[in-house]
C-alpha cells in the first residue's frame, strides 16, 4: 500500500511509499451491537513518508522517524437496500471501496532521539496519529515476489531446456 494525501487546494502534502508487513481483513455481514456491518480493513507499515516535519535531534547525530503504522477503514450497515461485500474476497475495483458509507484512512508515525528503545535517559519519544476521510481510490496490481519468482524460474527451466536440447 503507498498512498498521496492533498491539501484542500489539490497540492501533495504527504506520499508514503516502501510499505512492509500489509495485512487485510475482510468481514461479510458481521453481526455486532450496531447492526450488521461489511468491514475492508487494509493496512501495513508504510516506511518513507514525505513532507514530515520532526523535532530537531537533541541527543543523538540524527533521530529516527518511522512508520507504526497505516490503515484504510471501509465499513457500512448491511441492510436489504445496501450489501457491500458478496463474500470475504478483498474487493479489486475502486468503485466497491467508495461505495462503503465509512472511508477513513489513518497513518502513525514516531520519532525517537537518545536511547529511546530501551528508555535510558536523555532520549525524545514523540508519536503522532492523523486521520483523513478517503474521496478517492485507485488500485494497482503489482505482482506479488513470490509470482515473479515462479515467473523467472518458469523462463530459466525453458532456457535450460532448449540449451539441452541442443
Amino acid at each position: 500500500m503507498t498512498y498521496d494525501l492533498f491539501d484542500s487546494s489539490g497540492a501533495l502534502v504527504h506520499r508514503g511509499t516502501s510499505p512492509s508487513s500489509a495485512g487485510a481483513t475482510v468481514q461479510n455481514n458481521n453481526p455486532n451491537p450496531s447492526g450488521v456491518f461489511d468491514v475492508v480493513t487494509l493496512y501495513c507499515f508504510v516506511n518513507n513518508v514525505s513532507g514530515l516535519i520532526t523535532p530537531a535531534p537533541l541527543y543523538s547525530p540524527a533521530g529516527e522517524v518511522g512508520a507504526v503504522t497505516s490503515f484504510l477503514g471501509f465499513s457500512g450497515p448491511v441492510s436489504p437496500e445496501s450489501d457491500y461485500l458478496p463474500d470475504l474476497s478483498i474487493p479489486t475495483a475502486a468503485d466497491a471501496f467508495l461505495a462503503f458509507p465509512s472511508k477513513r484512512f489513518s497513518a502513525s508515525m514516531y520519532f525517537g532521539d537518545g536511547d529511546f528503545f530501551d528508555f535510558i535517559d536523555p532520549y525524545q519519544y514523540i508519536e503522532t496519529r492523523v486521520e483523513y476521510s478517503i474521496t478517492s481510490v485507485s488500485i494497482s496490481q503489482i505482482p506479488t515476489p513470490s509470482a515473479a519468482a515462479v515467473l523467472t524460474l518458469g523462463g530459466l527451466v525453458a532456457s535450460r531446456r532448449r540449451r539441452v536440447a541442443r
